[in-house]
C-alpha cells in the first residue's frame, strides 16, 4: 500500500492497526489506521525517535470476547508502557489525538460514543502528564491517519461518509491531505 502524497516511503515499513491495535517502534515506521467514532492516540519522543499508536473502540468495558486494548483504559496504558519500554522518557512524550467522528447515527450528547472516546483520551493524557501537541477530533467525517514514528508527524486524510453507501463500495475521499 502506498501512503498518499508520498513517493519516497518505500524504504519505511507500513503497519496497519485496527480496533484494539497498539504498535510502537524505535525504528522508522509508518503506522496507519482508519477511524470513525473510535479514537487513535499517537505518542512520540522526538529526542529518542520513538513513536506509537493505539486504536480504541470505547473508553471502558468488559473484556469478555474482545481484546482488552479495544478499550481506552487498557489501550492507553499499553501504549505508554511500550513507548517507555523502548526508551522514551515520560517527560519528553507528546501526544496527537484523532477520531471521535459521528459517522454513525449517534445522538449529539456528551455521553455519545464519539464524545466519550474523545473525553477519555484527553482526560487520560492530562492525568498521565502527557502534553497534547495537536488533535483533530469530532465532526462527522471518518479519518485515515499515518504516523511516522521517528518524527511524530501524522498525515491525515478525511473520508466523507455517505450514509446509504453499499458496504462493498469504497468511501469517497475529500482529497484533503494534511500533515499534523
Amino acid at each position: 500500500m502506498k501512503v498518499p502524497g508520498r513517493s519516497n516511503q518505500d524504504d519505511l515499513p507500513l503497519v496497519s492497526i485496527h480496533i484494539g491495535g497498539v504498535f510502537t517502534s524505535d525504528e522508522p515506521t509508518i503506522v496507519r489506521t482508519v477511524l470513525g467514532s473510535c479514537v487513535a492516540v499517537c505518542l512520540y519522543d522526538l529526542e529518542k525517535r520513538i513513536g506509537g499508536m493505539n486504536h480504541f473502540l470505547l473508553p471502558m468495558g468488559e473484556c469478555r470476547n474482545t481484546l482488552p486494548t479495544s478499550y481506552g483504559v487498557f489501550a492507553m496504558e499499553e501504549l505508554v508502557h511500550r513507548c517507555i519500554d523502548l526508551g522514551a522518557q515520560r517527560g519528553n512524550i507528546l501526544a496527537k489525538v484523532f477520531g471521535g467522528g459521528r459517522v454513525l447515527q449517534f445522538p449529539e450528547s456528551e455521553k455519545s460514543v464519539p464524545n466519550a472516546n474523545i473525553k477519555f483520551a484527553f482526560d487520560f493524557l492530562e492525568s498521565a502528564g502527557i502534553r497534547v501537541a495537536t488533535y483533530d477530533v469530532g465532526g462527522v467525517d471518518a479519518r485515515e491517519i499515518f504516523l511516522f514514528t521517528d518524527s511524530g508527524r501524522v498525515l491525515l486524510r478525511r473520508v466523507v461518509v455517505q450514509k446509504d453507501l453499499p458496504t462493498n463500495k469504497k468511501l469517497p475521499e475529500d482529497g484533503t491531505l494534511r500533515y499534523l
